[in-house]
């Protein structure tokens, strides 16, 4: 008997993820707020049928004039940064949320994140591996 339910939890679970992989790659749009569909900057759309403006998503997108919505990592201090990836540096670094953990955002729970940009390719700035906004 307990192989029939495993059998059939296996078959179930064949069935759906793939149902539910497909449909956050193919009809992109938002979930609890944010961005799903491929950019990495609140307030904007790049795929799907949904408006950007007001979305939250990994970082806040600059300008005046439109509803951005959330960005969820702290980008105080980035200027440091863009100098020094501007100059040909190649160096670490990481970076927590912009909120606390588990605090109540617009009526979202938002947990943690983090981003770390990674010193690959020493070598130059040609072979870097890093994400710039």
């Amino acid at each position: 008997m307990k192989s029939i339910y495993t059998f059939l939890l296996n078959l179930l679970l064949v069935i759906l993820v793939p149902a539910f992989n497909s449909y956050a790659q193919f009809n992109p749009g938002l979930g609890a707020n944010f961005g799903i569909d491929g950019d990495i900057l609140s307030g904007q759309n790049l795929n799907g049928s949904f408006s950007g403006n007001g979305s939250h998503d990994w970082f806040k997108k600059s300008g005046t004039g439109i509803n951005v919505g959330l960005g969820m990592i702290d980008t105080s201090g980035n200027s440091i940064y863009a100098a020094k990836i501007a100059t040909g540096e190649n160096f670490t670094f990481s970076k927590g949320m912009a909120f606390p953990m588990f605090s109540n955002q617009g009526g979202y729970l938002v947990m943690d994140t983090r981003y770390a940009r990674d010193n690959f390719g020493l070598s130059g700035a040609s072979d870097k591996s890093d994400a710039t906004t």
